[in-house]
């Protein structure tokens, strides 16, 4: 037992962060404080408790952090290390207890970072956890002989977070390695790669400290007792705390590194998945069958002797002079042999070891299968892809394979791969990595060579013809019908050109070379021969129906009254509306054009970052007085209540990110149940998937009452025509 009055307590409670972006944890600041408050009525004296609470929470916290009886500092760069490199090192006690509630990331490094409220979008300095915990067993700082973290924080990949640079961070050098008595628990949200859920790992940590206190009166709190009440709340959770336990007797803080909990859990078995560039999960795969060996998952001497003999073995094969295997758990043991291996680059040594033991084909089948994705990482990080492309081409992947929606939630390389080849069911388990490489080649054709070379070393070609065909089957194509105008006083159309593509590819299956055409009557005669000539390629070569054939239109804005989905194809004699064969899109050529001419640049990027394109859109109506919304109103999209004409340039010049207008009214008298039926199609889903869906729309305009021919304006709109991927992922059509 520890006296409160030998402890000092660190909390750190960031709630509102200003990112260009409003980030908010409405629970970060109430727990932090909470935690301080509670230490409070434990006995921690007042001035051994060091708050830190974002700015704009500890304005809305004053009266109850008076009542705490407590005193609160921003959670600013400047304050906390200051704190910590400053008057932190000069503290000492037998407790360190800490507390820390926000944004967290993990660096290209595999460090945990924990973000101040200041961080900006273009220099983000961060606190290094990963420092801060090893220079606390160093000279640098006084002596804490039992240090205790709690830190809530997500510990998914910095770089997919979208900030404009790199991750920065400040470290102070460090003392000598000291503290022979030091024990380090620090309990962890998340494991590296995941997203932890906002507020629901400090709930349980508090719930659970306060329990523990009523029954045993004891401080601090049994940290494992801590730790399995809260485990349970997350058995189904996208999220699985962790807790690295470090334990050192002579100072040196390689030999007893020791790990408890969910695994992995050590530096040393982090980095050794991070040098390997593989899943941290892999690990544990291959710990779970090496458990399976007999004597190596025995709780006896004979079964410590049997993994410490392997441990050596492996230390002799790389010629690593290493101190015995730290004596833990055999669950832990074993998953620091697999760390050890894959380090070393000896991980078929370790399966060779194994089959003295037991038969290793197990063990050796997912040592191939690793390396073989270690391979396709490899071919991946060539392409220019973000990785919101490649999860694009992933989801399509595991949809067609029927896979479990849990699978929807990874996002980066390393768990996408390690999820596709997790699929059950398939009868070749890489067959769906297969699939992922082929839709890659075809969305990125410049690359196409050194996927199809890969491929066909490792596949065989029945197997290649036979996923090919299947892709071919589910393609969906986009005519992108281009009208040039003539730069005449009068308006007029001077030409005409198109594309057939692949949706969302470069690939182009068909160029329709640019025509001369001088009446409206000759638009329609080219039109109905590229529409000919396109259906006969989706339809018959491609063996697809009309569905799978949207037919965009670039009209100058002097057409946009022009009814595009009216024109008439002649299909075996018989005459059509094009709008009753395929969904039609017409979409602004100056601004996909002319962008930079055409748009209100500033306005334009002020808007789009402050929509959250996630979130369920709200629908604003204009009617011809333009009365309202405002570009400071909108929050989502805006839809014309009139037919515009070459006005609409100086409509989508004001800035709205989100435009729709539509070509007429509904019937008389129906246009409030129009407006309903709009509202709860658009209004009831992302902004993003809006235009995933809207084919429905286009394709059975009476379901809403009227005839629709719809424009969308997007910020993410910012390349010259072609934009290919815009139909297919909901960039606006």
């Amino acid at each position: 037992m520890i006296d409160p009055g030998e402890s000092h307590v660190f909390a750190v409670g960031i709630g509102s962060y200003d990112l260009g972006v409003a980030w908010n944890l409405p629970h970060a600041a109430e727990h932090a404080l909470a935690f301080a408050a509670w230490t409070r009525t434990c006995g921690v004296p007042r001035n051994q408790i060091h708050l830190f609470i974002s700015s704009a929470d500890r304005a809305k916290l004053t009266r109850e952090i008076e009542r705490a009886d407590l005193d609160a500092c921003s959670a600013t760069f400047a304050s906390i290390t200051n704190f910590v490199l400053q008057e932190l090192g000069t503290k000492s006690g037998e407790l360190l207890y800490m507390f820390w509630a926000g944004h967290g990331s993990l660096s290209e490094e595999g460090l945990r970072m924990l973000f101040f409220e200041d961080l900006t979008q273009q220099s983000p300095t961060a606190f290094d956890l990963n420092d801060f915990f090893a220079r606390l067993r160093t000279s640098s700082f006084q002596r804490f002989s039992t240090q205790i973290a709690f830190i809530d924080t997500c510990a998914n990949r910095f770089e997919e977070l979208g900030f404009d640079a790199s991750l920065g961070k400040v470290t102070a050098g460090a003392g000598r390695w000291l503290h022979a008595g030091v024990r380090q628990a620090f309990f962890l949200a998340a494991d590296s790669g995941e997203q932890a859920k906002e507020g629901a790992f400090g709930a349980a940590i508090l719930s659970a400290l306060k329990q523990a206190t009523v029954k045993n009166g004891c401080w601090p709190p049994d940290q494992d007792k801590i730790v399995s009440a809260v485990r349970p709340n997350f058995e189904e959770a996208a999220q699985h705390p962790i807790q690295l336990v470090w334990t050192a007797a002579d100072g040196d803080q390689h030999v007893q590194e020791m790990v408890s909990g969910n695994l992995p859990a050590s530096r040393f078995v982090n980095a050794a998945a991070f040098s390997r560039k593989l899943p941290v999960r892999a690990l544990r795969r291959l710990a779970e069958i090496a458990l399976r060996y007999a004597r190596l998952s025995e709780s006896t001497a004979t079964g410590a002797t049997q993994r410490d003999e392997l441990y050596g073995r492996l230390c002799a094969a790389a010629r690593c002079p290493l101190a015995n295997l730290a004596r833990s758990s055999p669950r832990v043991e074993i998953l620091h042999l697999v760390g050890a291996a894959l380090q070393w680059n000896q991980e078929f040594q370790l399966a060779h070891q194994l089959g003295q033991l037991a038969p290793a084909a197990e063990f050796s089948v997912e040592l191939d299968r690793l390396a073989l994705m270690q391979e396709v990482r490899t071919l991946i990080e060539t392409l220019p892809a973000t990785t919101t492309k490649l999860r694009g081409e992933y989801l399509k992947t595991i949809g067609r394979q029927g896979a479990e929606p849990a699978r929807d939630e990874v996002t980066t390389i390393d768990a996408m791969l390690d999820e596709l080849y997790q699929i059950s069911g398939v009868l070749e388990p890489q067959r769906p990595v297969w699939e992922f490489l082929l839709r890659l080649a075809d969305r990125f054709p410049t690359h196409k060579e050194p996927i199809e070379t890969f491929l066909k070393s490792r596949v065989t070609q029945v197997t290649l013809n036979t996923l090919r065909s299947e892709l071919q089957r589910e393609q969906l194509f986009v005519l992108s019908i281009n009208l040039n105008p003539a730069y005449t006083e009068e308006p007029a159309i001077e030409s005409i050109d198109a594309r057939l593509v692949v949706a969302g590819t470069s690939n182009v299956v068909r160029t329709f070379a640019e025509r001369q055409v001088t009446t409206w009557e000759a638009i329609e005669a080219r039109v109905s021969e590229i529409v000919t000539e396109s259906r006969e390629l989706v339809i018959k070569m491609y063996v697809r129906d009309e569905s799978a054939l949207l037919v965009e239109f670039l009209m100058p804005s002097a057409y946009l009254t022009r009814t595009p989905d009216r024109l008439i194809v002649k299909l075996g004699g018989i005459s059509r509306p094009l709008g009753r064969l395929h969904s039609v899109v017409v979409r602004l050529r100056e601004r996909v054009i002319q962008r930079d001419y055409a748009i209100n640049l500033a306005e334009w990027e002020t808007i789009a970052s402050r929509i959250d394109r996630d979130r369920a859109s709200a629908v604003h109506w204009m009617d011809c007085t333009r009365a309202a919304p405002t570009i400071d109103t909108c929050c989502g999209l805006v839809v014309l209540q009139f037919l515009p004409s070459d006005d609409l340039l100086d409509i989508v010049n004001e800035g709205f990110p989100f435009l729709a207008w539509l070509r007429s009214e509904p019937d008389a008298g129906n246009w409030a149940e129009f407006v309903r039926q709009f509202d709860a199609w658009a209004g009831g889903r992302p902004l993003r998937n809006i235009a995933r869906d809207v084919r429905t729309i286009r394709r059975k305009p009476t379901d809403l009452g009227a005839n629709l021919t719809l424009f969308w304006d997007d910020p993410d709109q910012i390349g010259h025509w072609l934009r290919l991927a815009d139909v297919e992922t909901g960039g606006g059509s």
